[in-house]
């Protein structure tokens, strides 16, 4: 079925049967084809016998010989009705079983494979059941000969004759068992579906990809289930008048594969197989490629329908508004009120009929069904006096919900008529959220709220009680609202710092209840920069009780899901509890830091949120049930300042998990692990201003009041390896001159490896493998990681600190493109380079090893690892690999630059020597890199090329001239797309075909060498003597190319064995061949596209946005008291069981809740917005003076990408025409025939994958050593 789809089985079966029709249609001749070489034995006559077929294309010419064009149509007309009958059941039964098993399922439940196989067998016997008379009378006129052929209804008149009403059940038992042929098609289509948007991240399936992999999932089931497909068609045959005298009937379908096979051997039981593929294959496909298509328009029809009765019912809605309005002045009879019954038959959600609201009535108002159009009383709309509107969203907010709240609240009041009516259209897919989840429709336990419906969180919250007005029709009862009341408190230091106590239902069900850090949460809102903090006398939780923190977390969150946050705070919460659980069999537990029972007071975690606006609310109803959050709590504003960060303190006892669960809670019947307390800092940024500034506000902010000796820096999304976080602790406690630290990084990999089907993360993973078991390890041993990974990298706080003479430090350069953004100070834009701006995060490693009067090494912890998503499609793969790329590139060209750094430094004589080679290495990997796309088209130039005068013809220096432009004209569309452009739409499908095309340039050159060398080997192989060694190795030398040959070796010897030495080979076996096919695309199009743009450098920044101010606050004395509106004990109560009630998955929708964007506390009275903050920059000129510094800033990166890229292109270019020119070819040749360039070329590559090599190994004796060292 469609993912998504949401029609009725009817629906379903409609489109399924035109589908079906359509595809009968255009394969209705295989269809006559298969089944006359089933019922027909090949050996029954020769092959001169126009009834008997030896395949295909000789069946289609004898059927056209015999009886002409329409002989391949014979039977159409029952076939269709066959096809539409047994369609129409199978879909409609499938749909219904499938959709009333999914609604006693929990909410979310995910349905297994044996499931689907099971719902898709009772769906198909309840269709065979009805549906096979038909298919037993096309089968008769499909094999009757033309002139005994007869119509449907006289064919069907026969049967009966012959063999009675049970003739047209003929076959049901066969017919019953082949059940599990479309139970096993649309299994499958449905697991593979799934798996299909999952790896490609769609929502919906496009045609080709439904073509696919319908044929696919048709496939495997025929394949399955062909012999008994056999049996029920012979079954079903009726022998003609010639055959009849020496034909048997059958006794069943066993009889028939027993005398087939007797007759025939195994082979005939797959007579016709090929044509039966073929026809179920093609069929299938454009099943559901046009029943997918025709889902979307029966929806449209039925929406269109829903449409025209919508509207009878709005003007039957008027007209009892009418009735109303005359209500109160009509003479009162003891007749009944007036009521209107609108129909159910509307199909919207919640059908239920109300009566319509009256003056003299208790009712405060009515909906039609799906409450989509509703009647309201006026004063029962109107909030007490004194309340105030909780508004979560802008004004701007257009929504249909959003409107109508606008006019109750605004319009009602000034017009004060007796009654509003509000009517909204209806469109598909068009749900109105529920409380607390604005992105999913209602479920049916929230069925109507006549008053509180439109006023309900998170859009708007009366802050008071409504009216106690009895609603005798509701459902469920009106939802409780957060009540907010001013409350004066006393500014510390003049700073904003609140208590508030957490719930007592969630005290009750942790084991730590008392004490103050347990009993009340600590907000603090910050009003100045994060470098001025530690100056403007704030003080956190574990400053204030004098804590030494031994470990700080920085998790830094973006804009990432709900489930890939608690996915990186639950797996870090469970490593700290590794470390300080008392019953804990971690080895932490043998270091004195960590064996006592008070530990956990020596880690912390700093979740960094970038931006209000851009956080997801779920995330926020996380955090509220660890404690950590509190609604209403925040303030935007303080003596006037604007907030630039809100800072939430709390020692939570709970996690939630990647699912969204709770864990950790005490609650009866509960096998959950008891957490110890995990101290919490959440700070919340009011600017989205990217991950570089959430890293200034943790360590120029937090870190200096915390005083860390340790800090970990990762990012949601990242799941932590059990026992990572001390792992990496543990290196630096071990040796006190490691500075830095990262762990490795894996990929998810997906149940039983099925990920690897996507080649881009097949070859990813290949990529991250090599880089944990030879680049890493290589690096570590010299002292200095070129690139630390963000999800898992480590640095000791102390190292980072400033100079106490000069007061810079590893970090000044660090966050200096940070300081460029928000610094209104004239900045020359080239200065920008002096500080790499390309390239921020990626020189601090450097920064910190070569820092002077100091001898701080970096090292790589295998031990550590934290597991990641990576991007399956192409453009999300271009954009990752473009920022990974070049900010490489400007960080080996930083460190390059700064050679003569490693000598100012405190490192012996002996480390600066090894620090130097590694630079050089590095920079000569680097230049190497920087020639790849010349060097891999002149590998290719030299092998088409020699297999072209090998193959000695004109048409093999016909193709290589073609093939050699192609390629060239390939690399000039790639750069065209890759100007300024993204990788979608026209240009993302010029993405693919480059990188199928350069896959097939690798598959060519791997065939030309191996070709090649087997040429040239066996012109020696007469003459060899095979047990003289050597012998073969002059044989081997003689043939050409056998450089390339021994370096392709060498190089993936040296990936085997390390993958097998450090006993992980399996990446070798499941995504080596993906990773060779797009190692050129790496070169000529990842390359080509990061290059291309170099320009984008705001990769880790942003403009800062401006802040919104609180209108309702006040101060009475500056720096001593303000005024502020809290919520009260009942409310945080009840937003902390409503934050449980959306984790709940059994409560909430399975779509995600759109970020919120509007203020954090309470709006004007009249519930509208408040108006955003002006930043006053003094003057005009200084905002147009801004503004071109920007507009110069952007114009010099643009300039220095097309310098680079300029100077990128004419060093590839004249290496190519250089090396390839005739002049220098003579020079160039070997005696072998071989290439001195790509001689060269390839011993490069091997050396360096030797050393690389050597250094792996040198790493693993090393850890072993230490591993060994701990057991003991």
């Amino acid at each position: 079925m469609a993912a998504g789809s949401k029609l009725s089985p009817f629906g379903h079966a409609i489109a399924g049967t035109g589908g079906a029709m359509f595809a009968l249609t255009c394969t209705y001749p295989l269809d006559i084809i298969k089944t006359r070489m089933q019922v027909r034995s090949r050996s029954a006559a020769d092959a001169s016998d126009p009834n008997v077929y030896q395949s295909t294309t000789d069946a289609v010419q004898k059927i056209i010989k015999t009886e002409g064009l329409p002989g391949l149509y014979a039977g159409l007309l029952s076939g269709l009705l066959g096809t539409a009958s047994q369609n129409f059941a199978y879909f409609y039964w499938y749909t219904f079983i499938r959709s009333g098993y999914i609604n006693r399922q929990p909410a979310g439940a995910a349905i297994s494979t044996i499931m689907e196989l099971l719902l898709g067998a009772g769906a198909g016997a309840l269709a065979q059941i009805f549906t096979i008379p038909v298919a037993v009378v096309t089968t008769r006129q499909q094999t009757m000969p033309m002139g005994e052929r007869q119509d449907l209804k006289s064919t069907a008149m026969e049967i009966v004759q012959e063999e009675g009403w049970t003739g047209l059940w003929k076959g049901l038992k066969p017919s019953l068992v082949l059940v599990i042929n479309p139970a096993i098609t649309y299994g499958m289509y449905s697991r593979i579906q799934e798996l299909v948007l999952k790896a490609f991240k769609r929502k919906d399936m496009t045609p080709g990809l439904v073509f696919l992999v319908g044929a696919l999932a048709k496939t495997l089931a025929t394949v399955v289930t062909y012999p008994y497909i056999m049996a029920k068609v012979r079954l079903q045959w009726k022998p003609s008048k010639k055959d009849a005298e020496t034909h048997k009937p059958y006794t069943g379908a066993i009889d028939v594969l027993q005398r087939v096979f007797e007759k025939e051997g195994l082979k005939g039981w797959y007579t016709g197989m090929q044509a039966q593929i073929s026809k179920a294959v093609i069929s299938q496909a454009l099943l559901f490629m046009v029943k997918d298509q025709l889902e979307k328009y029966t929806i449209l029809l039925f929406a269109l329908l829903a449409k025209q009765r919508r509207a009878k019912v709005v003007q039957r809605l008027w007209f009892s508004v009418f009735i109303l309005h005359l209500d109160p002045i009509m003479p009162k009879k003891s007749t009944p009120q007036p009521r209107l019954e609108l129909p159910t038959s509307i199909p919207m959600p919640m059908p239920m009929p109300m009566p319509m609201p009256s003056p003299r009535t208790s009712r405060a108002g009515a909906r039609s069904s799906g409450g989509h159009i509703g009647a309201y009383h006026t004063r029962a709309l109107s909030p007490p006096p004194g309340s105030a509107i909780r508004e979560q969203y802008p004004s701007e907010d257009r929504s249909p919900r959003h409107s109508r709240t606008a006019l109750l609240t605004a319009m009602s009041p000034p017009l004060s008529p007796t009654l509003t009516l509000t009517a909204t259209p209806y469109a598909p897919g068009d749900f109105y959220p529920p409380m607390n989840n604005p992105s999913g429709p209602h479920p049916a336990s929230t069925q109507h709220y006549p008053l509180s419906h439109w006023l309900q969180a998170p859009w708007l919250r009366l802050t008071s009680q409504l009216p106690n007005l009895p609603f005798p029709s509701m459902s469920m009862p009106v939802p409780v609202h957060y009540i907010f009341k001013p409350k004066k408190v006393q500014l510390t230091d003049g700073n904003l710092v609140l208590d508030t106590p957490v719930p007592t239902s969630y005290l009750s069900a942790v084991d730590f209840q008392t004490g103050h850090e347990f009993e009340t949460m600590r907000y603090m809102a910050v009003t100045c920069d994060a470098d001025l903090m530690p100056e403007r006398r704030y003080k956190l939780r574990t400053h204030s009780l004098k804590r030494s923190i031994e470990l700080a977390v920085c998790l830094t969150v973006n804009e990432e899901s709900p489930q890939a946050f608690c996915l990186t705070l639950h797996s870090l919460i469970k490593n700290i509890r590794q470390m300080c659980s008392p019953t804990s069999k971690s080895r932490a537990h043998r270091n004195p830091v960590w064996a006592t029972e008070d530990s956990w007071k020596k880690a912390v975690i700093c979740i960094v949120a970038d931006g209000r606006r851009h956080l997801n609310p779920v995330i926020l109803k996380v955090l509220a049930t660890m404690g950590c959050w509190q609604e209403g709590v925040a303030k935007n504003q303080v003596n006037g300042k604007a907030v630039q960060a809100h800072i939430f303190e709390y020692s939570t006892q709970v996690s939630v998990d990647s699912k969204l669960k709770l864990k950790g809670r005490t609650l009866k019947n509960s096998n959950s692990h008891h957490y110890p307390p995990i101290q919490i800092i959440f700070c919340l940024k009011e600017r989205h201003t990217k991950k570089l500034n959430s890293h200034r506000w943790f360590f120029n902010a937090l870190c200096p009041l915390l005083k860390p000796r340790i800090t970990l820096l990762t990012t949601a999304g990242a799941k932590i390896g059990n026992g990572s976080l001390y792992h990496l602790w543990n290196a630096f406690d071990r040796n006190p001159k490691t500075a830095g630290a990262c762990g490795e990084i894996r990929v998810a990999k997906g149940l039983l490896w099925w990920k690897v089907l996507n080649p881009i993360i097949a070859a990813q993973i290949f990529e991250y493998k090599v880089s944990s078991v030879l680049e890493k390890p290589f690096e570590s041993i010299f002292g200095y990681i070129s690139v630390m990974p963000s999800a898992l990298v480590a640095y000791r706080y102390e190292a980072l600190l400033p100079e106490p003479i000069s007061g810079k430090g590893p970090l000044t350069a660090y966050f200096e493109p940070d300081y460029l953004v928000f610094s209104e100070d004239n900045q020359e834009v080239g200065e920008v380079l002096q500080y790499s701006y390309f390239a921020e995060d990626q020189i601090l490693p450097f920064l910190i090893t070569t820092r002077q009067n100091a001898a701080y090494t970096m090292q790589y912890v295998r031990s550590a690892w934290a597991e990641t998503e990576l991007p399956a499609g192409i453009g999300s793969f271009l954009g990752m690999k473009r920022k990974w790329q070049n900010r490489r590139f400007f960080g080996l060209i930083y460190a390059a630059s700064h050679i003569t750094a490693i000598w100012r430094s405190g490192h012996n004589i002996l480390r600066k020597l090894w620090l130097t080679l590694e630079i050089i290495y590095l920079g000569c990997d680097t230049a190497f890199w920087f020639v790849a796309l010349g060097n891999y088209y002149l590998v290719f130039f030299y092998m088409a090329q020699s297999l072209a005068r090998a193959a000695n013809v004109s048409i093999g220096e016909t193709a290589f001239l073609f093939t050699r432009y192609l390629y060239i004209f390939l690399i000039v569309i790639v750069m065209m797309i890759s100007m300024g452009n993204r990788p979608r739409g026209q240009s993302l499908y010029l993405f693919i075909l480059s990188f199928i095309f350069f896959a097939c340039i690798q598959a060519f050159i791997l065939f030309a060498a191996g070709y090649l060398t087997f040429l040239h080997a066996t012109e020696f192989l007469p003459y060899a003597n095979w047990s003289s060694f050597p012998t073969v190795v002059a044989v081997f030398k003689a043939a050409g190319y056998h450089v390339l040959i021994l370096a392709l070796v060498c190089c993936y010897a040296v990936y085997l064995i390390s993958a097998i030495l450090y006993g992980e080979p399996w990446h070798m076996i499941a995504c080596f061949v993906q990773f060779l096919l797009l190692m050129p695309s790496y070169v000529s199009v990842l390359g080509v596209y990061a290059f291309c743009n170099m320009h984008e450098v705001n990769w880790g920044i942003k403009e800062p946005e401006d802040l919104e101010k609180d209108p309702l606050i006040s101060r009475d004395e500056i720096y001593h008291a303000s005024t502020v509106l809290m919520p009260d004990e009942q409310s945080v109560a009840s937003s902390y069981q409503d934050a449980i009630d959306d984790l709940d998955r059994k409560k909430r929708p399975k779509s995600s809740i759109a970020a919120p964007s509007g203020p954090l506390l309470p709006t004007h009275r009249d519930g509208t917005s408040p108006p955003r903050a002006s930043v006053d920059n003094g003057s005009k000129s200084k905002v147009v003076r801004k503004d071109d510094i920007k507009t110069m800033q952007a114009d010099y990166y643009r300039s220095f990408r097309t310098q680079i890229l300029l100077f990128w292109i004419v060093i590839n270019g004249a290496l190519v025409i250089a090396i390839s020119s005739d002049q220098l070819a003579p020079y160039l040749t070997l005696n072998d025939g071989s290439n001195l360039y790509v001689t060269i070329v390839v011993w490069i590559i091997t050396v360096g994958a030797t050393g690389r090599f050597l250094g792996s190994v040198v790493y693993l004796l090393g850890w072993v050593w230490q591993y060994l060292r701990q057991l003991t």
